[in-house]
């Protein structure tokens, strides 16, 4: 198998969509017989006029001279790419993954001009079953699978989790102890609407404070709903219970992740702005965390009920509540179990090995079923 592998997003920029391509192109270097050639852009997205010509002239280039097995675009704004390669190598397929906001994006140039071209593709493949079936309502005549992300082994570090909340506590500018004994409540993310924060914040924390007085709620991220989730939080007067912590390095992320009694999703629909899939409810549950979360978009493909997490109702606040102190008054018990289910279930290499399959398929074995 000879994969031309073609991405936007790649580190040293940091991201969901930056992790899974790098994570899913090194399990691919690691596959027997599998030769990948990677065409990336790892810089800021605000190069990406420039640089997107730049990625197209490589890819078709490197589609005529070395013949690939499979062109693969990570990501719906790469589809343009397709209608040039199918012009110069007609032969050889195009599969490109579908993370949501590429189908859903309500900008009508964007529409016109770039959703039609994923419809060029091979094969489109989403990251949940709520992105493919965006992709099946929004063309409906694209052949499409489904496969789930993974997560890396790499957010757990020592798992020792008073350390991990010492660290917290620097990075909240608490004093030493603040956070010993008492339940802690976590999310990270990019602080957009449809993540629900501050929604949770308003909703969900006033409850949670009446039942767990020491609770507290630790926020890592940025974004432009983090000076109106200030605002709330002072509002509602949280301050001693709700810490945001801002833009934080993966030390302080991962630190969250293995601390945290409880990390929640609480996920509110906005029109146009799918919740493609919710990798982080995987780093957070890979350090044996378990998730509460609103059953919504491609969480559930992430979350799976009973196993690394407990789904409720979006824009339930008593759901959340009632969730949220089951698992704070359950005790530390069964991390070890959420963190062995998730890392063997989501593991990059079992991902991979399902990508390789639908590449293997629609370059040699069309008409079979894709998984």
């Amino acid at each position: 198998m000879r994969t031309l592998f073609v991405t936007r997003k790649y580190p040293p920029s940091v991201g969901g969509m930056q992790a899974m391509a790098q994570s899913l192109h090194d399990a691919f270097a690691r596959q027997s017989g599998h030769e990948v050639e990677l065409i990336k852009w790892g810089g800021s997205a605000k190069w990406l006029p420039v640089v997107y010509p730049w990625l197209a002239v490589r890819t078709v280039a490197a589609a005529l001279r070395r013949r690939p097995d499979v062109v693969y675009l990570q990501d719906g704004v790469l589809a343009p790419i397709a209608v040039l390669v199918k012009k110069v190598a007609p032969a050889v397929p195009v599969v490109l993954t579908v993370h949501g906001l590429e189908v859903t994006y309500p900008n009508r140039m964007y529409r016109r001009m770039v959703l039609p071209t994923i419809g060029r593709c091979d094969l489109v493949i989403g990251v949940s079953s709520a992105s493919a079936d965006a992709v099946r309502a929004s063309l409906p005549d694209v052949e499409v699978a489904t496969i789930a992300n993974g997560v890396s082994d790499a957010f757990r570090a020592s798992g020792d989790r008073e350390a991990a909340r010492r660290s917290l506590e620097r990075a909240a500018s608490l004093r030493d102890g603040d956070l010993a004994g008492v339940p802690v409540v976590g999310t990270a993310g990019r602080l957009v609407r449809r993540k629900g924060v501050r929604w949770f914040v308003d909703e969900v924390m006033p409850r949670l404070v009446a039942r767990h007085p020491s609770i507290r709620y630790v926020v890592a991220g940025s974004g432009p709903e983090l000076d109106p989730l200030r605002r709330e939080v002072a509002r509602r007067g949280l301050e001693e219970h709700v810490h945001l912590l801002g833009l934080v390095d993966d030390g302080v992320r991962n630190a969250l992740y293995v601390s945290a009694d409880v990390f929640a999703m609480p996920a509110i629909p906005v029109e146009g702005d799918i919740e493609g899939f919710g990798l982080v409810a995987l780093e957070a549950s890979s350090c044996g965390t378990p998730v509460v979360a609103a059953a919504l978009g491609g969480i559930v493909d992430a979350v799976i009920e009973g196993r690394n997490g407990t789904l409720v109702a979006a824009e339930d606040p008593s759901a959340f509540a009632d969730a949220v102190s089951r698992v704070i008054d359950g005790g530390a018990g069964g991390r070890q179990a959420i963190r062995a289910f998730v890392m063997e279930r989501f593991s990059w290499d079992g991902v991979a090995e399902r990508y390789r399959a639908a590449f293997e398929r629609v370059s040699g074995a069309r008409g079979q079923e894709y998984p």
